[in-house]
């Protein structure tokens, strides 16, 4: 009963989109738990708050994979068999445009992945080039989180290297405050293993 559904919702012609819990809304968790059409009238839920903002019927028809149509009517006492005929018709017509959508919004987001991945090779080889020209160790350690900002997008990045003499020692080089500036952190030494344990911390 801790489960949750978005519920999209047209009043007044405005549309509404909320989050709710399945067990606050029974007609809808009855037609989730047995896959049938659920019409009830305000006599069985008569405090619901959605019984008591002047619905007078509602019925609730499951849409395969995708969630369930909800009706609702402020004028009539109940709907007839007819009416739930003509719900139940047009249930899986929403639910063909629901994926429809879904798909199409899919291969989207997939092709704008696929795009910004390319971007992504075509700048890391403009990196690669432009960290070949470093003529000192500080000039490409500074390129490195400069190039890492600029040319690749991340916020925050540094770089340490290893001490040649003690290898379980590390010193800073050039890394990034909280505001993303570059800052240069070749004064900082640390063991490798305080390092990380701060990091854990």
């Amino acid at each position: 009963d801790d489960e949750t559904f978005s519920q999209f919702l047209i009043v007044d012609g405005r549309r509404i989109t909320s989050h709710m819990r399945l067990a606050d809304h029974p007609w809808v968790f009855e037609a989730f738990q047995t896959s049938r059409p659920s019409a009830h009238t305000k006599a069985d839920f008569s405090d619901h708050v959605l019984f008591t903002d002047g619905i007078k019927c509602v019925v609730e028809i499951p849409i395969t994979d995708i969630g369930s149509l909800g009706v609702s009517s402020r004028e009539l006492e109940r709907f007839d068999e007819r009416a739930i005929s003509i719900i139940r018709s047009f249930a899986p017509l929403v639910g063909l445009a629901v994926h429809r959508v879904q798909d199409s919004e899919a291969l989207s987001a997939r092709q704008e992945s696929d795009r910004h991945f390319g971007e992504m090779l075509e700048a890391l080889h403009q990196v690669s080039l432009d960290l070949s020209t470093a003529e000192s160790l500080d000039a490409l350690c500074r390129s490195v989180v400069e190039l890492g900002r600029t040319e690749l997008g991340f916020d925050r990045l540094g770089l340490w290297l290893s001490d040649p003499d003690r290898r379980e020692y590390a010193h800073g080089t050039y890394g990034t405050d909280e505001q993303g500036n570059l800052r240069d952190e070749s004064s900082i030494h640390r063991r490798w293993a305080d390092k990380f344990a701060e990091k854990d911390t």
